[in-house]
């Protein structure tokens, strides 16, 4: 605010605020450049390194339109952060095993 007063954007600023501040000139920050497109995976096709429930027992493919490897046949996924979870659940939840992944050629359709 003119006043000095460190105000939320739409609040008046004769009322509370989160602080009182002096201002100096600075360079506006360059806009940032679009995001990168996703690397790609390091394989199309995957198996996991775990058996515990059955992690292990299909060829994941990846699915590039959920960013993660999947195996419907088994309702498995390889989440990105190494879980094997039941497909369509939250990767951050309760999962079947962490598991690591080695490159495997797709199975014919």
């Amino acid at each position: 605010c003119p006043n000095g007063k460190c105000q939320g954007l739409g609040w008046g600023c004769g009322g509370g605020h989160y602080g009182y501040t002096t201002t100096t000139c600075a360079e506006c920050p360059s806009p940032s450049a679009p995001p990168s497109p996703p690397a790609l995976p390091p394989c199309p096709c995957v198996t996991s390194s775990r058996t515990y429930a059955s992690c292990a027992a299909n060829t994941y493919s990846w699915n590039p339109a959920t960013s993660r490897y999947e195996a419907p046949s088994a309702n498995r996924q390889i989440c990105p952060n190494g879980k094997c979870q039941t497909l369509g659940w939250n990767c951050g939840g309760a999962h079947w095993a962490i598991t690591t992944t080695a490159c495997a050629e797709c199975p014919a359709p």
